[in-house]
Order: structure tokens, then C-alpha cells, then sequence
């Protein structure tokens, strides 16, 4: 909630329960997709979007890369600690061999109020557009009013109560 970015790009609305994981020389995790669907307490929701947050250094450890499959080929990801990465629950995605040392992650899961990737990134877009336009046109501008105007149409069509 406190990285303003993060919120307009993934627009969450439910996070599951964070899930601590620690990884050991010779520990793997191999090529999977996470679940469509979550379950807590109280509903079922619908998880568009993975987490993994990095505990440790990345100079701690040697392997345990994070490695998704993404429309554009394989990505992999070693990243500080503190670091985390969001991508689509589409992605099939692994965790390669610990070498040596230790590591540790925090991962989670995410339902957004936009389901489709495509759509978020359009809304982020026209947020910044949004953003940079009201930095150079008064507030009752014609080119500011319609921007908005769109962006908050699109949000109408596009946001699953």
C-alpha cells in the first residue's frame, strides 16, 4: 500500500497469506504454475499475479534463480534482499538449484480488480499520461477532462466488483 506505482499497476484486491520458503544446497523447485484460485477464511478469489520477495543478499547463496517463462522467453531473476518480483500467475516458472548457501523467500499471490494483464497495463498508461498531462494543462482542460473521462470509462468496463 505504500508504493503508489505498485497499487496503479496491479490494482489488488485480495493478497493470500504470505508463505515463507528456505531453500538449501541441492533444493529445487521444479517447473510449475501457480493455482488459478485461492481459498481463505472467508471466500474463494480468483489469483492473477504472483510474488516473490527476496530475504536474503543475493551474494549469500549461489543459484536458487528465479526463472519465468515469459511471452518474450525465459527471465531470471536473483534480486537484493528486500527485492521482490510481481509477474502474471500464467507463467510457468521454477526455482533452479541451490548451489551453496541459503535461500529464503517470501511468496504470495494476488487477486486484482482487473483481470486481464493486457488491461492493467493500458490503466497504468493512462494514469501516468493522466500525470504528466496535469502537470502541463489546467485541471478544466479539454485534453484532461476526455483522458480521464476514458481512463475512468475503461475502469467502469474493465473492474470486476
Amino acid at each position: 500500500n505504500r508504493q503508489p506505482v505498485l497499487n496503479l499497476a496491479l490494482l489488488p484486491r485480495k493478497l493470500s497469506t504470505p508463505l515463507l520458503s528456505r531453500y538449501g544446497p541441492g533444493m529445487r523447485y521444479g517447473s510449475h504454475m501457480d493455482s488459478a484460485i485461492g481459498q481463505d477464511d472467508d471466500r474463494i478469489y480468483r489469483i492473477d499475479l504472483s510474488c516473490t520477495v527476496f530475504l536474503d543478499a543475493k551474494d549469500t547463496y549461489d543459484g536458487g534463480e528465479l526463472e519465468i517463462d515469459t511471452d518474450f522467453g525465459p527471465q531470471t531473476y536473483k534480486l537484493g534482499a528486500g527485492d521482490a518480483v510481481f509477474y502474471p500467475t500464467v507463467f510457468i516458472h521454477r526455482v533452479n538449484p541451490v548451489q551453496s548457501g541459503e535461500r529464503r523467500v517470501c511468496v504470495f499471490w494476488m487477486e486484482s480488480l482487473i483481470r486481464d494483464p493486457a488491461q492493467r497495463a493500458i490503466l497504468l498508461e493512462l494514469t501516468q499520461l493522466s500525470g504528466w498531462l496535469s502537470e502541463r494543462e489546467p485541471i478544466d482542460s479539454e485534453p484532461r477532462q476526455r483522458l480521464v473521462k476514458v481512463r475512468e470509462n475503461l475502469y467502469r468496463m474493465w473492474l470486476e466488483p
